[in-house]
């Protein structure tokens, strides 16, 4: 900012040189004249005394007229400007100057204000003073700022960034804060150059890649699925490349893919997280569109009563018989990782053989059971849920309670 003021102060200089400039070469110019008219006054008595002597020796023949013409020649090189004129003009054309200065002044001031964004200005090193707080506010409020802020938040960044573009930190924050902004045309190239800077910093790789994904330019999303593929094998980001390669794969209509990366994600967390069920929802919702029409299979909501106390060792197993509840599974579903899911989706994917599909049921029954020691051939102290007789398509309910 003080390079600033320095080029304004600077021109301003500039402007009064040029009106106080003719006023320094008329004075400069004045001078001169009294000078030059003080030199021939001197001239003029010397040559007056010369004209004197050679009077009195006899040499010059008509000194009268030689002394008229003496004088006339000192009248020619006087200036005719009156000497009483001349201790008044300089006052006059001081306050003049000075006037003038006052309105060059002036006119600086009042062009700046209308075409120098002096508002701007002012509201520029107002946000740089309150960055900070900004900063703060973004924290305590967990991003939940009003646009004015975000845009305040995104000048001070800028200009911080500006100062020292090589903070790989600040070019991630102020992606992110333009993110929320909904500003794209900054997130990308502030994600960009953080990725730049930090390529091996995982999570900002994984922030640049979404951000390309996230648009609607073809070749901006090749970019991203490039850079978020690799971090499938990094475990402290491969939950999060999972779901953003889904969301991608799932809007391109590859269902398949989408099924496969939320199945993933299902099988790194437990079957009681709340993000479980979305993603058992998720999957049911892709393959409906690719084919498996959930008319033709079972969504299963599973219960556990809360004196059972299974030990680590237990798995889950949902099956679908006919609707007299006897004789081998149509189809089943096996479950090792604790705790174990609430909500289960059977389709024909999970046809114990080919012959008997679970598509071809009219009525069901669903059984679920804990087997206590991971032995399916053994039921001894097992726990087990049974459901009515359901229609194929509607939900199911089980509560797992009796032996």
């Amino acid at each position: 900012m003080i390079e600033f003021w320095i080029g304004v102060l600077v021109l301003v200089l500039f402007a009064l040189t040029v009106v106080c400039l003719p006023w320094y070469r008329s004075r400069h110019q004045s001078v001169s004249g009294e000078v030059r008219e003080q030199l021939s006054k001197t001239f003029y008595q010397e040559r007056l005394a010369e004209l004197t002597l050679e009077a009195d020796q006899g040499l010059a023949s008509d000194e009268q007229a030689l002394v008229t013409e003496l004088k006339q020649s000192l009248l020619d090189d006087i200036p005719a400007a009156s000497s009483g004129n001349q201790t008044a003009l300089p006052l006059s054309e001081k306050r003049l100057v000075l006037l003038a200065s006052i309105v060059m002044l002036g006119l600086c001031g009042a062009m700046y204000a209308w075409v120098g964004g002096y508002q701007q200005v002012s509201h520029w090193q107002q946000v740089q003073h309150s960055s900070e707080q900004l900063t703060e506010k973004l924290i305590t409020s967990q991003g939940a700022l009003s646009t004015s802020d975000m845009q305040d938040l995104i000048l001070a960044l800028r200009t911080r960034l500006a100062q020292n573009p090589n903070d790989a930190t600040g070019w991630t924050m102020l992606g992110r804060v333009a993110t929320a902004a909904q500003a794209s045309a900054i997130a990308i190239p502030a994600f960009g150059k953080a990725h730049e800077l930090a390529k091996q910093d995982a999570n900002i790789t994984l922030a640049y890649g979404q951000s390309l994904i996230l648009t609607s330019d073809e070749g901006l999303q090749q970019q991203g699925r490039d850079l978020l593929l690799p971090l499938l094998d990094m475990p402290s980001v491969a939950f999060q490349a999972q779901s953003l390669l889904a969301y991608d794969a799932f809007s391109q209509q590859k269902y398949g893919d989408a099924i496969s990366y939320w199945q993933k994600m299902q099988s790194a967390i437990p079957a009681n997280d709340q993000r479980y069920a979305m993603l058992a929802d998720s999957i049911a919702k892709a393959r409906q569109l690719q084919g498996d029409n959930m008319s033709h299979g079972v969504a299963v909501s599973i219960a556990i009563d809360k004196t059972i106390v299974i030990p680590k060792n237990a798995i889950l197993i949902v099956s679908v018989q006919d609707s007299s509840g006897q004789g081998m599974p149509v189809a089943a579903a096996r479950f090792s990782t604790q705790p174990f899911p609430h909500h289960v989706v059977l389709t024909d994917q999970n046809n114990l053989t080919p012959q008997r599909r679970l598509s071809d049921l009219k009525q069901l029954v669903v059984k679920a059971r804990i087997d206590l020691d991971g032995n399916v051939s053994t039921q001894n102290g097992d726990w087990i849920g049974v459901s009515g007789p359901v229609t194929l398509g509607d939900p199911v309910e089980v509560l797992i309670h009796s032996h």
